[in-house]
């Protein structure tokens, strides 16, 4: 089997990349899992702290101590310290950049996000910020790569947000687009204080050069700082 790629690891910590398409933790589908391949791989446990759907990959953070754990996720929670980075390939050309604020329903019988006019029982707001790296096409679809903060952490928000607007992620069937593809979005970066020290980190990985990010081969700006050290 295939080794987890560990970004950095401490007595407190690990980072690592999940693969597009593996579960984050043990599912129904039996599938093999980060979180358990993880622990396997290091002979220590772990605890989850945040989540990225199966199809998505990219940079994770798991706690190595319970105290580290809760820290951890309480940062992720409540959005203070812990920021996300996500680049995505959206079908059409969007503006150069944006903050989109909807109110979002998460219909867990249909595993899907749904956007609604305001805020009621069952319903929260969610925000991004975006920038447009570049345009091109892919398949001969107008297509933009797009890097994304999340200023929120809802269920398929990145998905929703895009696709309420016209502009589905490429592969995203689920959410109305027809291009063909795996799932255009990926965790790129995150950054955090450390839960023992409080020294700010940042951590960052690419996706792989396949489709459909091979469409974007050479941008600087994708460059991945180097790992900080505690």
């Amino acid at each position: 089997m295939d080794e987890i790629t560990v970004l950095y690891q401490d007595d407190c910590l690990t980072v690592c990349v999940k693969a597009a398409g593996m579960p984050s933790q043990a599912d129904p589908s039996g599938a093999r899992d980060l979180l358990s391949a993880l622990e396997e791989q290091t002979g220590s446990r772990h605890y989850l702290i945040h989540r990225l759907d199966r199809a998505v990959g990219g940079v994770m953070v798991f706690a190595r101590t319970k105290a580290s754990a809760a820290a951890l996720s309480a940062a992720v929670a409540s959005h203070d310290g812990f920021e996300k980075t996500y680049l995505a390939i959206l079908g059409g050309v969007c503006d150069a950049s944006g903050t989109l604020t909807d109110y979002l329903y998460h219909d867990k019988r249909l595993r899907k996000a749904f956007v609604v006019p305001r805020a009621r029982q069952g319903v929260r707001e969610a925000v991004l910020r975006y920038t447009r790296l570049a345009t091109g096409d892919y398949g001969g679809n107008p297509v933009s790569l797009v890097r994304v903060n999340l200023l929120t952490g809802r269920f398929h928000q990145i998905r929703m947000q895009f696709a309420s607007r016209g502009l589905s992620l490429v592969g995203d069937g689920k959410y109305g687009s027809r291009i063909k593809a795996p799932l255009a979005l990926w965790a790129s970066e995150v950054s955090f204080a450390h839960p023992a020290t409080g020294r700010k980190m940042t951590f960052a990985t690419l996706p792989p050069p396949c489709p459909p990010w091979s469409r974007f081969p050479d941008l600087p700006e994708l460059s991945a700082p180097p790992a900080s050290p505690v």
